[in-house]
């Protein structure tokens, strides 16, 4: 019984930080292409 609880704990974690890192990942994405952006207006 406690086991199961135990490994369904793990799971719902594993998943959250899943979801977290691709959010995290998204994020770094979004941030990279508005700099890349700020770069090239200051440039042109």
């Amino acid at each position: 019984m406690i086991e199961s609880i135990n490994s369904q704990l793990l799971i719902n974690t594993y998943l959250k930080a899943k979801a977290l890192n691709l959010d995290i990942h998204f994020i770094i994405l979004l941030e990279r292409e508005k700099s890349r952006r700020d770069l090239h207006f200051k440039v042109g």
